[in-house]
């Protein structure tokens, strides 16, 4: 069997969408299927550019590079694509439809929803209304929408749906590259001598809120605690952080690029304190891919986020050892942290079981391949049952 992946980026991009449809494929490939990646072209750390008519334009041309890849592709037995550019459903409802085969759809984030819930256009505005027609319309030509958890169901009315398919995001297997079941020694991550750091890795989005963050740092340093909070990463809030930073008149701030793969858990395991963030009105919308990963890190994990979604009750059940603290209540953080200042001087074991986190890691991602597999492979058989 053929299947046709549409994504705005593709592997060996680094955008977390890329990572995880590449890995579906990889995984598709290995269960015996012929797979055909397309993307719009382009570079997911290059940002989004220019807002207003210039990203609609570049969106438009996303979206008109897609249709003639699909177009062009050989035929395949079903469609899979995700939500990148937005719209992108829409544009493989109409593939699907000249094509005459089956659709299925990975919703990472619910457009045109959460451009509207972070302020970014009003639901009254005609792009807005296009926009949201076009993906209802992409959604009722599937057969297939896979969603990340529940509350994203529930956002796109699926609960008890036959089409729904729950499929949670996993960590790439890359992450993993380099590491032994040696012991990882603790250092600060970038190189300097701290004490005591808590760090936000990866893109800091519309969607994340950092100023909780800023504003606890803030009260630790005012209260002469040392702690530095480090930013790892680039992202659209990320000049805008800075310049909070600066006004907050913070000391021991940091703001560090992205990591290769195969730094990346060194550097989440050498801070004290890892961090994931997502404003409260886009619950449902999004999930934010590096979750996927800190969950099995077995080291003091940070939510700042809705602390009654599906997100907030997968880390009560799943990481013993997380916190989880609605966005602006910086006190309260600058409380737990005070804490774990206190525990870190207690010397904690830097050995990590290396391959128990591989064997983690592994499950997640087989789980959420044989999910898609096997729902594919009911959905290529009944197409082509005769009517």
């Amino acid at each position: 069997m053929r299947i046709l992946l549409l994504n705005k980026f593709t592997a060996p991009d680094p955008a977390p969408t890329s990572r995880l449809l590449g890995e579906l494929g990889e995984g598709l490939r290995a269960r015996g299927w012929e797979v055909i990646s397309r993307s719009a072209g382009g570079s997911y750390r290059q940002g989004t550019g220019s807002g207003g008519w210039r990203r609609w334009a570049k969106e438009a041309r996303a979206h008109w590079r897609l249709l003639l890849e699909g177009l062009t592709a050989p035929r395949p037995d079903v469609i899979l694509c995700l939500s990148d550019p937005p719209g992108l459903v829409f544009t493989a409802a109409l593939l699907s439809r000249i094509r005459r085969v089956p659709l299925a759809h990975w919703v990472m984030d619910v457009y045109p929803q959460i451009a509207a819930a972070l302020g970014e256009v009003t639901t009254t505005n005609p792009a807005y209304r296009l926009l949201h027609h076009a993906v209802r319309v992409g959604y009722s030509r599937c057969q297939v929408i896979g969603c990340l958890d529940m509350d994203m169901a529930k956002a796109l009315s699926l609960t008890g749906d036959k089409k729904l398919l729950l499929t949670p995001p996993w960590p790439p297997t890359s992450i993993m590259q380099g590491l032994d079941d040696e012991i990882v020694p603790r250092a600060a991550v970038g190189g300097a001598a701290k004490p005591f750091t808590w760090l936000y890795s990866g893109n800091l989005g519309r969607a994340h809120d950092f100023e909780t963050l800023l504003e606890a740092q803030r009260i630790l340093e005012v209260e002469g605690h040392p702690a530095s909070l480090i930013f790892q990463g680039r992202g659209p809030q990320l000049e805008q952080a800075k310049k909070q930073a600066a006004l907050l008149g913070l000391k021991d701030c940091q703001w560090l690029d992205y990591v290769q793969d195969e730094l990346l858990l060194v550097s989440l395991l050498t801070a004290d304190v890892v961090v994931a963030t997502q404003k409260p009105e886009t619950q449902g919308l999004l999930w934010p891919s590096k979750l996927a990963v800190l969950k099995h890190l077995g080291c003091p994990l940070l939510w700042i986020g809705p602390p009654d979604g599906d997100i907030a009750r997968m880390l009560r059940h799943e990481c013993p050892q997380a916190a989880i603290f609605v966005p602006g209540d910086a006190s309260g953080v600058a409380a737990w942290l005070k804490q774990r200042i206190t525990d870190s001087c207690l010397a904690p074991s830097s050995k990590n079981n290396f391959p128990r986190m591989r064997e983690r890691l592994a499950h997640d991602q087989s789980l959420a391949v044989d999910a898609w597999h096997q729902r594919l492979n009911s959905l290529v058989c009944e197409h082509r049952l005769p009517s």
